[in-house]
């Protein structure tokens, strides 16, 4: 014999195909007294969900989350509500198809994952404002936003890039980029966020486009073996020639003075009072005099270090711009002594999050 109760489950599953809104109704009339399943209700939910329309998806989302904690399933009930926040991010669900009882456990639950959860969302490509250098850096400024406070953790390849403790709210991540524009291809990061026992890792990767047919720039070409170039010529103050008849007997040249490649300063004369190449005293003060004109410019040099340092103390922090690629350019060294130039080009994607490691089920 078929129970009453099943046999309205199943009505409600096989009208699933043609669910409309109307599927809070449903729910709610297996969940109201006296039927109170919340087996079937979270049966229902699991078979009709796909066939949601948008906008209800993240409700249900968040319900069958809280259905997993009643029914005593932390492992579900995690996958959920992660994905749940990796999907449609920080929204609000809706409790308003729910009694009065059950819509206040569910406001309790999602309320306390809401407060908790270590969701990072809106990572852009970050441009330092008033900087036109087009080569490529030594670094990427990524910025993110985070909804709660949670510890973080940067890593490549299993190493350690960075970590600590954020706030909540934006942060930059500084990710190394050396020698990341080579080639094109991808370079992978994992940021893990901590709250707790739960580790949620999003992979970030940045791709790099590099253009496969560059131009080609020919430098000027040095003297052949790396030689000096030759000195100039010195130049001619006079010459007198000796002749007899037309015969040319003798010739003499003046040059200019040839500049010493040293410069060896002498000294003036030493003060009054003291003898030759002595260093003379110090403590004296007819030894250390300076001119009035020497005096007023050292002044005048004293009040302007003392504006640039109350500048410098006053100095805003850089701004940025936020964009989802950038473009660098540069060189390398070619054949035959050519210079090949590049264009690269660098975009950047997050991944939803998953789970790394749980933390026990809390209970309500």
């Amino acid at each position: 014999m078929i129970k009453r109760p099943a046999v309205l489950f199943l009505a409600v599953l096989l009208s699933a195909p043609a669910l409309s809104a109307d599927w809070k109704t449903d729910v709610r009339a297996l969940l109201d007294p006296p039927r109170h399943d919340l087996a079937a209700a979270r049966a229902f939910l699991r078979e009709s969900y796909d066939g949601l329309e948008p906008e209800d998806k993240p409700t249900a989302a968040e319900f069958l989350a809280f259905l997993a904690r009643k029914a005593g399933d932390p492992r579900d009930e995690l996958e959920r509500v992660v994905a749940c926040f990796e999907t449609y991010g920080d929204i609000e669900p809706d409790f308003d198809f729910l009694g009065d009882a059950l819509g206040r456990e569910f406001m309790i639950f999602w309320g306390t994952w809401k407060t908790s959860y270590p969701l990072a969302s809106g990572f852009v490509l970050l441009e330092r404002a008033g900087e036109d250098d087009p080569s490529p850096p030594d670094r990427l400024e990524v910025g993110l936003d985070l909804l709660n406070e949670a510890y973080y953790r940067v890593s490549s390849d299993g190493d350690t890039l960075a970590g600590g403790l954020w706030q909540e709210g934006f942060h930059i991540l500084r990710l190394p980029f050396s020698g990341g524009y080579e080639g094109t291809g991808e370079i992978a990061f994992d940021l893990d966020l901590k709250v707790a026992e739960l580790v949620v890792r999003k992979r970030i990767t940045v791709k790099v486009d590099v253009e496969s047919s560059p131009t080609f720039s020919f430098p000027p070409v040095a003297p052949a073996g790396g030689a000096p170039a030759p000195p100039a010529p010195r130049a001619v103050e006079g010459e007198v020639s000796l002749y007899v008849g037309d015969k040319l007997i003798l010739t003499s040249k003046k040059l200019s003075a040839k500049p010493s490649p040293l410069k060896i300063p002498i000294p003036g004369p030493s003060p009054w009072g003291t003898k030759p190449f002595m260093v003379p005293r110090k403590d004296a003060p007819q030894f250390n005099q300076v001119s009035v004109l020497d005096a007023v410019s050292l002044a005048i040099q004293a009040i302007k270090d003392i504006g640039k340092k109350r500048k410098l103390a006053s100095v805003s922090p850089p701004s940025y711009r936020r964009t989802q690629a950038l473009a660098f350019s540069f060189t390398r060294p070619g054949p035959s002594g050519t210079e090949l130039r590049y264009r690269a080009s660098v975009s950047l994607d997050a991944s939803n999050g998953t789970i790394a490691r749980e933390r026990p089920a809390r209970t309500l």
